[in-house]
């Protein structure tokens, strides 16, 4: 369950961001490439126009606030699709 949501939202983020980037270059090429190459400069240009980019900043926060919460509810098990004979091998080595 917890992969299917993170997948979701991981495109939810996706999608949102590649219109936000269009968002930008419709702005000037600065805002444009900034949304592209800054890390987190996507956050900075939706609170610097945000009447512009209103609709897509709403999914991207709802994605990326899903993916993170996602990340706690849902923890990954690195040992889930083991063989527990292998894993009985691990245990022996502590």
């Amino acid at each position: 369950m917890g992969a299917i949501l993170s997948l979701v939202f991981s495109i939810l983020c996706f999608v949102s961001g590649i219109m936000l980037i269009v968002k930008g270059f419709k702005q000037s090429t600065g805002w444009g490439l900034i949304n592209l190459l800054v890390p987190f400069g996507i956050f900075f240009f939706m609170a610097k126009f945000w009447d512009d980019a209103k609709g897509p900043a709403k999914l991207f926060l709802l994605g990326f606030i899903g993916y993170i919460v996602c990340m706690f509810v849902f923890p990954s098990d690195p040992f889930a699709g083991m063989d527990p004979e292998l894993l009985e091998g691990l245990e022996g080595l502590e």
